[in-house]
Formats: structure tokens, C-alpha cells, sequence
């Protein structure tokens, strides 16, 4: 993802409904990171994850390393970081400087950025058009204050632009209404920005050693531990099918105990069948589960049962992970039969004069090369 910097241009509250001039104290200029736009109200930080695997170590040797630091708020337990310290001979430190590799979460991150879903999207050649019909309300300390914001920016690079300003009524100065209403009718959508001199230093910080997922960290912690099968799925699946408690503590226990890197495809499984049951289980907040709960939280699909657009997604996920196994891909496309072909279409019914046959449910091509 770019790091290159913007400008964020907010007109403030202190705009009355009878101003005549736009100044210096009705715009509030900040430097930002555009992190992430998007013309949506529905918006997600699901491309966090994306952008961490982007920025971190690749194929993470950590015999190579001696000291570590951990940023806030990284999913991570202590007793797993243990395990890795005393295998592995690494130790923390708590000056970043003297780091060799540091730990980082989707949270980390997210505590850095500010979100907003009402901003609109601009250029510096798109506002300087704008505002070149308007410079009869607009001060020249503006017009150079703006001007010396975009002095580090292309034409075409992203700016963004908020308005705090509601005058229901209107304004006095029609020009200035205008101005303000051109401004507001520019697309906008749900930003993402890092902002304030410290946040954007600490942001330019995680570029200065290699950083290393807290994912990569728990899977670490778990290298030693049982690989689920499918003997174990099923005995896990058994239990959360139940209504016993006791059984669903087990049942957690054994996912978020077991090697978590060559488990992924039963343990995506399980969150994608039993989320509600593991939801409102005794273990769904403790430390130990709730690691496994944040990598595998892309598998929560409770929507729609009978649309194939869940069923799509869980192959991707699995995809995405290298776990879209032959068993996996084959219970998929019956879960799709099931639901989606005979549960909401009404073909194979009785009374109808059409039938379609599982075998003629086919993965395009772009996913059934990556079945393994």
C-alpha cells in the first residue's frame, strides 16, 4: 500500500449562516495517510489483514532473530509469547530501537487510524477547479494555505475533504452556499486516515525493522501441538452439536490448543458451521480462545443459509488460508446442493418438471486449481 502522504481539508463548525468570506479560521488543515476509502456505509477492516501480510516478514525464520518487541494491543497471550521465548531463546525488549523484530496486530494498526464514513474524495486538480469559480469568498491566505498543502502532491493524488458545517437553513451568501454544496455533493464513502504527528511517526516506525504478525506468532506457539484430523473434527463437531456446556469448553479447548497452522481447514470449518454455538460459550472471551477467534472471525458467515454467495466465500477463505482441501471442497458443493439448489429453488421437488444433479455443481476454475 502507498505511504505517500495527503492533506485532509475540513471546513469547521465555526462557518455561520452569515458569513461573507471564507478565512483562515473556518479550514482546519491536516497532514494524513490515506489508508483506505470506500464508497460504502458497510465498511469493514477486513483489507487490514491484507495489508499486514503486505508489510510483514515473508517465510519468518525466527532462529535468526535475538530480541523482539511487542506493539499494543497485538493478539497475542503471554503464555503463547512464552512458549516461543523458550524455545526459540528470543527475548522482549522494551525499547523499539533495539528490537530486531517486532510484533503487530490488526489493533495495533486500527489504534493508529481515525475512521470516518461521511468524506468525500478529491484531487488537488479537481478542488483547485472547484474553488477557481468561488475566489470571490475565499480569502488569499486560503487560497495560499491550500496551495502550499498540495505543494508535495500530484494532480491526481488523493486528498480528502470534510465538511462539519450543516446550515439547514442555508446560508446568506448564495456564492458561499454554492461553494459548500459543491463540495458536499463530491462521492464519499467510509475513510480510513492516519493522522496527528505522532500517530504518523509511530505509523513510519513499523517500516524501520521487520515486523512480524501476531497470526504468525500464535501459529508459532502451537507448532508443537496436535494437528486436528478428521477423527478429532468430528469428535469436536459431536460435541458442539450438543447442548452440554461442558462438552462446548472441551470441544474450544482442543481448537485453540491444537497446531493451528496445519489445522486451518477443520478449524475454519468449525467456525463456519458453529459460530453461534461458539459465541455464547463460557470460553468465547478467555485469552487462549479468543487468539484463534480473531484469525478465524473471515469464516463467520451467518448470512443467508440458502444463497450460494456464503458458500463462495468460505471457499475463498479456505483458499486464501491453503486450505481448500479435496474433502472440504466436497462438502461444500453438498452443503450447496442442499441448501441453496434443493432448499430455495424448489427444483428437484416432487412437483416440479426440473432437476439438476449434484455432479453438475462445479468450483470455477480460478479456485478448483488451488483444491489440494
Amino acid at each position: 500500500m502507498n505511504r505517500k502522504k495527503s492533506v485532509r481539508i475540513t471546513l469547521s463548525n465555526n462557518i455561520r449562516k452569515d458569513i461573507k468570506l471564507i478565512k483562515m479560521d473556518n479550514i482546519i488543515f491536516d497532514e494524513i495517510y490515506l489508508m483506505q476509502f470506500s464508497e460504502s456505509h458497510n465498511y469493514s477492516y477486513t483489507w487490514l489483514d491484507k495489508y499486514i501480510n503486505d508489510i510483514c516478514v515473508k517465510d519468518f525464520d525466527i532462529t535468526k532473530y535475538k530480541t523482539f518487541y511487542r506493539y499494543p494491543k497485538i493478539n497475542l497471550s503471554r503464555d503463547k509469547m512464552e512458549t516461543v521465548k523458550t524455545k526459540y531463546k528470543v527475548k522482549k525488549v522494551l525499547d523499539i530501537n533495539k528490537a530486531d523484530f517486532k510484533i503487530i496486530g490488526t489493533k495495533s494498526l486500527e489504534s493508529l487510524m481515525q475512521s470516518d464514513w461521511r468524506q468525500s474524495l478529491s484531487s488537488p486538480l479537481k478542488l483547485r477547479s472547484i474553488l477557481a469559480k468561488y475566489t470571490s469568498v475565499i480569502s488569499d491566505e486560503v487560497i495560499q494555505k491550500i496551495d502550499l498543502a498540495f505543494k508535495d502532491l500530484d494532480d491526481d493524488d488523493t486528498i480528502i475533504l470534510h465538511c462539519n458545517s450543516r446550515t439547514y437553513g442555508g446560508y446568506d451568501n448564495k456564492i458561499i452556499e454554492k461553494l459548500i454544496g459543491e463540495i458536499d455533493g463530491l462521492s464519499y464513502g467510509s475513510a480510513s486516515i492516519v493522522v496527528g504527528k505522532k500517530n504518523m511517526e509511530d505509523f513510519d516506525h513499523l517500516y524501520s525493522t521487520d515486523l512480524v504478525s501476531d497470526t504468525t506468532m500464535n501459529e508459532l506457539s502451537s507448532e508443537d501441538s496436535v494437528i486436528l484430523d478428521d477423527q478429532s473434527y468430528g469428535s469436536i463437531r459431536a460435541m458442539l452439536k450438543g447442548s452440554n456446556s461442558q462438552d462446548h469448553a472441551i470441544a474450544m479447548s482442543m481448537m485453540s490448543n491444537c497446531n493451528v497452522a496445519k489445522s486451518k481447514t477443520y478449524l475454519g470449518l468449525l467456525f463456519f458451521h458453529f459460530s453461534e454455538t461458539l459465541r455464547t460459550a463460557p470460553l468465547w472471551n478467555q485469552v487462549a480462545f479468543k487468539t484463534i477467534k480473531e484469525q478465524f472471525n473471515k469464516y463467520v458467515l451467518e448470512h443467508n443459509h440458502y444463497h450460494s454467495n456464503r458458500y463462495s466465500q468460505l471457499i475463498k477463505c479456505l483458499a486464501e488460508d491453503n486450505a481448500l482441501t479435496s474433502n472440504a471442497s466436497k462438502h461444500i458443493v453438498s452443503m450447496v446442493f442442499d441448501k441453496v439448489i434443493n432448499g430455495s429453488t424448489g427444483v428437484n421437488d416432487a412437483n416440479s418438471v426440473f432437476t439438476i444433479d449434484k455432479s453438475a455443481i462445479k468450483i470455477v476454475d480460478n479456485y478448483s486449481t488451488l483444491i489440494k
